[in-house]
């Protein structure tokens, strides 16, 4: 039982960690094409 608990808390951590990780890179590649868009 304990053992299931924890493959499924492990399970949403990484999905947790994964969209966090997708959101930040996608903030910094919307800058980054803002940044790029202002040189002009």
């Amino acid at each position: 039982m304990i053992k299931k608990a924890i493959c499924l808390f492990l399970l949403y951590f990484s999905l947790a960690l994964t969209i966090v990780a997708w959101s930040t890179s996608n903030d910094s590649a919307k800058l980054k094409v803002q940044f790029e868009y202002q040189q002009f």
